[in-house]
Formats: C-alpha cells, structure tokens, sequence
C-alpha cells in the first residue's frame, strides 16, 4: 500500500511554484505563456513547464518559443525550468513530474531539463542550479488559461482573509451570503479563481459574457476585482484548470507508491476526475477549498481534449474510475452510494435521457433521490410535444400518460422498475 511521502524539501527562494501541464501546442500554450511571464505581480516564482507530447515536432516548437518569450519577459526574480518527459504522461502524470522535478524528487534519468534565468544570462546547466523544492504555494496552471495583472496577488492574498462567504444558491435577503470566520471554516489547503468555463461554482455564468466582449480580458478582470474585492467563497470541489495547493497539503497528500510519488492519482488516464479525487481526499485530510472570488481568468477550455483526445468526451470518459475508487471506499466505511437527481421534464427527449441516466447509475449506486422540479404532466401541454411524441418509444410515452394522475407515483414506480434489475441497487 502506498505511504504518506516524507516532508519535501522547502524553497526559500520563491513566493509559488507554478507547474504548467501541456502537450506543448505552440499554438494553444505561447499565447497564455507570455501573458503569464507578464503577470506575476512581482513575486518571485518558479515556473515549471512539464512537456509530455504527442506530437514530438511541435513540443520542440513550443520549447523554442518558451525560451523566446522568457528572454524578453522572464521576471529576474524568477525560474522557468523546462522538464521534456519522453511520450504522454496525462494530466496528473504531467503535473506529479513538474513537481518531483521541483523538488528533484526523481526522473532525472528519464526527462530533459531546462533552466533558464534572465539574471545568469540565459539558460544555465541545470546541475549547477541549487536544489528548490516547495514554497508556500503551488499553483496547477492549464496552458490554455490567460491571465491579468493582479491574478497571483489575489490567490496568494486570499489565503490570508479571515472571513469566507457560504455558498449557497439562496441569497440572504439583503443580497448577499452568510459569513463565516475563516478559522471556523477550516484549514484552508486549496483555492481557485473564477472564469468563464468550468465545472462547478467558479463560472461567472452567461450574463457576463456581452461585459466580458465589450470591455476585453484586462479591463474586465479589472472591473471583476473591484464588483468582489476582498471576496472569498466555500466550495466542497474546485476545478483543476486552476488550483492552488499550500505547501501542507502536498506535505499530507503526497505519497510514496515504491520508487515513485505522486499527489495526482495517475489512475485516471489522460484527464478528468482526478481534480474531483484530489479535492475527496483533502477534504478526509480536514483541508477545505475557497474560491477566490475578485480573481477572474480567461479560460479557453477543451482545447487538448477535443483536438488530441477526443475519446476521452472531455474527461467525462473517467467517471466510472471514480465512482468506482470513491464507491468502494464508501460502501467500505458501512454507508451508501446515493444518486441525487434534481429533475425537470419539459420535452418528451427529456424523459428518454433521464431514463438513460437512471440505468446507467443502477448498477453504481445503493439509493436513488429525486427532487421533482415540476410535474411530467406539464409537459404534454408543451408545443413541443405533439411534435415529438412520435420519436418516443411506447413504454417512455405510457410512462409519462400516467403521470397525469399522479407525478411523484409514477417516477417511483419507474426508477424502482428501472433499478429492480440490479440486486444491489435499493430504491
């Protein structure tokens, strides 16, 4: 079984530790790198490009045009080492390398580095750079996000505030949520910004799309800072496009599987799920997330996915690793997997698709919850119905005709039908 690692080696020299995985798409990673280079608010930092390509031609292109960049924008304060890994190592292999190579933990026989640092001229022999390691904070930096000037600042500052923000979709009537001390909240160990595309709470939501094309990147992260100074917000996840991660917790996560460590569980091939897995297991480690509200990020979103990996139906095509690791483990502490639905039906394709979703969830879960937004009968006076009725097949029709008598009645009898197929399945 696999130990808790050994307390990592600290940098005293740098502020953060910036790991940035990519296949090295020069033309996806050079746009949202120079900007960076361009935006560390003055703090020293040490930015580690871990490159694990699949395309070897344009990795070596996106490594020129790194050292390009930083011999015009490479703050003196700070690092850029390059770590070229021989083939794909995926999302949290790629990240896990990127920090074994920060605290030269490893795969020194098997990766090509660069180090590069504009107050020695230029690239220097990497084995006569002092060793680094951790500083306080490590950020998780997707090589497709673009930054503003003020964005680090705000994530290091957050971790500072003493009072946090409980989400909640329900605002107190004066407009806001409830406040909470920080120390009542918990150990903080993971922070976030917002952006437009993510999964979860960090999304600014489509009403701020037309602000965000008028005023553009700069002028809007700036006005965003200003609408939410100072704010911080709960979260039980973050996603991994963007995370911070304190020295302690990768102190607590990391751990030592024989020759090799890890913070990322590399079980999750290519991406997806292992943001949602880290965030479990800080959260069974008693470190809470926090949304650093005032900081927003351009997120361009999909781009390795949908060009590289397409199989992967971004990151959604790892689900069942999760709930199988995270599954087992709750059946294992004596409790339930519970599927929690919160349903509307307004179109007759909508019941096929929550019928779709309940049989795949069966043979997942214990429980099946369902929070009845509306009543499937609502739907037969919808324009859209007559259309489709013909396209539905006869049982999914037959289902929703019953529903006119009594709605909750018939989506029990319909997911105890759909889930009595599956012994371990209780409805």
């Amino acid at each position: 079984m696999p130990n808790p690692a050994p307390w990592c080696p600290r940098d005293e020299d740098h502020d953060v530790l910036i790991v940035i995985p990519t296949v090295a798409n020069p033309l996806v990673l050079l746009p949202g790198f120079e900007r960076l280079l361009g935006s560390l608010d003055s703090l020293s930092v040490h930015i580690v490009a871990s490159v694990n390509p699949k395309d070897e031609d344009a990795a070596t292109q996106a490594i020129h045009g790194m050292q390009r960049i930083a011999e015009m924008k490479l703050p003196p304060e700070s690092t850029l080492s390059i770590i070229r890994h021989p083939g794909l190592a995926g999302f949290g292999g790629a990240i896990n390398i990127g920090i074994r190579a920060a605290c030269r933990l490893g795969d020194e026989t098997t990766e090509a580095r660069l180090v590069y640092r504009r107050e020695q001229g230029g690239v220097v022999n990497p084995s006569v750079v002092e060793d680094h390691g951790l500083p306080p904070l490590t950020i998780i930096f997707n090589d497709d996000l673009r930054v503003t000037q003020g964005w680090l600042r705000g994530l290091v500052d957050s971790l500072q505030s003493k009072f946090v923000e409980e989400w909640s979709e329900t605002l107190l009537p004066e407009g806001g949520r409830p406040l909470r001390s920080m120390a009542d909240y918990g150990r903080v160990g993971i922070v976030g910004p917002v952006t437009n595309l993510a999964a979860g709470i960090q999304m600014t939501g489509p009403q701020y799309v037309p602000v965000r094309e008028e005023l553009g990147l700069d002028a809007f992260a700036d006005w965003w800072r200003e609408e939410n100074k100072d704010r911080c917000v709960t979260a039980s996840f973050l996603s991994g496009f963007c995370m911070g991660f304190t020295r302690d917790l990768i102190d607590d996560l990391g751990v030592v599987d024989g020759d090799s460590w890890w913070l990322f569980d590399e079980a999750y091939l290519v991406a997806g799920y292992e943001d949602n897995d880290l965030c479990v297991r800080a959260d069974l480690k008693g470190y809470r997330c926090i949304v650093a509200s005032s900081v927003y990020i351009d997120h361009i979103g999909h781009q390795t996915f949908d060009s590289e990996f397409p199989d992967m139906m971004r990151g959604m095509a790892n689900r069942l690793v999760y709930y199988d690791k995270w599954g087992s483990w709750v059946r294992g502490h004596g409790r339930k997997v519970a599927a929690v639905y919160r349903v509307k039906l307004s179109v007759p394709h909508d019941v096929h698709l929550f019928k779709m979703s309940l049989l795949r969830h069966s043979m997942l879960v214990d429980d099946v919850v369902i929070l009845l937004n509306d009543s499937p009968a609502d739907m037969l006076g919808h324009p859209e119905f007559e259309a489709g009725r013909n396209s539905m097949p006869k049982t999914d029709f037959d289902l929703v005709m019953k529903s006119r008598r009594d709605a909750v009645r018939a989506l029990r009898g319909w997911a105890a039908m759909l889930l009595g197929a599956h012994p371990q399945s209780r409805k």
